[in-house]
């Protein structure tokens, strides 16, 4: 076989393999098949199904509702003190996470929130700058920052929030929040 020859069955063998991988992945079922529309849909009526559902039942002194423009409501349960929480300032929270899944038994639909993360048994807290987020301060969520600028040191607050907000799992998350430090003037 000459070298001429030899070039040809190689781009030949080459273009056989690519078109075969593409085969592959045409035949794959789940290819393109994630509707972001269809899960942001989805989050956003579970959500609304939760919120109605437990928005009569908080205990709050205020409510703060930024549902409609920032997808994110928070109860404000304890006032606390009269030390505002600022942006740029330290502060230090305890915190219980959940998610918001539906449930369905006996043909009811409901939608629960089940607890994922908590620091409430644990001496560690979180302490981060209000307003100043970085990629590396998971345990804090952008929900959390925006609700915490209308809370005082002291206070507690039940959040409801968009995934967007929390985790970007496509499920809304609850946040209950108890201010424990915050840097003073």
């Amino acid at each position: 076989m000459t070298a001429l020859s030899m070039k040809y069955l190689s781009g030949f063998v080459v273009a056989l393999l690519l078109m075969g991988g593409g085969f592959v992945s045409c035949d794959d079922p789940y290819a393109n098949s994630v509707d972001y529309a269809e899960l942001e849909a989805g989050e956003k009526e579970l959500r609304e199904l939760f919120y109605n559902s437990v928005k009569d039942t908080i205990a709050a002194v205020e409510t703060i509702d930024r549902m409609e423009t920032e997808g994110w409501v928070a109860f404000i349960m304890e006032e606390g003190s009269d030390d505002p929480i600022q942006v740029g300032r330290r502060v230090s929270f305890r915190y219980n996470y959940s998610t918001v899944f539906m449930n369905v038994e006996d043909g009811d639909t409901t939608a629960v929130a089940v607890i994922q993360y908590s620091n409430y048994n644990s001496p560690e807290l979180v302490e981060y700058t209000v307003g100043a987020l970085s990629n590396t301060q998971s345990e804090v969520f952008q929900g959390v920052d925006l609700a915490m600028r209308h809370m005082n040191l002291y206070g507690k607050a039940y959040i409801i929030m968009a995934h967007s907000l929390a985790q970007e799992d496509y499920y809304p998350w609850v946040a209950e929040i108890e201010v424990v430090s915050t840097q003073l003037d």
